[in-house]
């Protein structure tokens, strides 16, 4: 089976992908449920602007799951995030899209968006619980 376009997502066509619009519908954030294991769901999510379904900003690799996203506004959100397989504490991001930065609320370290992806892996490795 092909995997559904973004028409199709927009289109509430795939059972697999939940589509949640800023205020003001400028922006949406489509989260993508990709079993993890055994049952165990995972929901990644990534920004878009509207106008032309440019992607904004990734919210990590398909391992970061977004618990929450509370939008502040079209250019600010927070997302509440955890990474499977649940061997870290969550993580809080504040986002400003006019900034291109994200914030985090437990260390206050500000991050580039471009760079995200990136930082969320290296703040795994640093905060996982070692088993």
């Amino acid at each position: 089976m092909a995997a559904p376009t973004l028409a199709d997502i927009l289109a509430g066509k795939s059972e697999a992908h939940r589509v949640l619009h800023s205020p003001g519908g400028s922006r949406f954030m489509v989260l993508n449920a990709i079993e993890a294991f055994n049952s165990q769901w995972v929901e990644n999510g990534t920004l878009y602007r509207t106008d032309d379904n440019t992607i904004l900003v990734q919210f990590g690799e398909w391992q970061w799951h977004v618990d929450r996203v509370v939008w502040n506004g079209e250019d600010r959100l927070e997302l509440q995030m955890r990474r499977y397989p649940g061997d870290a504490p969550g993580l809080v991001l504040r986002v400003d899209l006019a900034a291109r930065l994200a914030h985090t609320s437990t260390d206050n370290q500000t991050i580039p968006l471009d760079e995200l992806t990136g930082w969320l892996e290296l703040w795994y490795q640093i905060n996982r619980q070692r088993r």
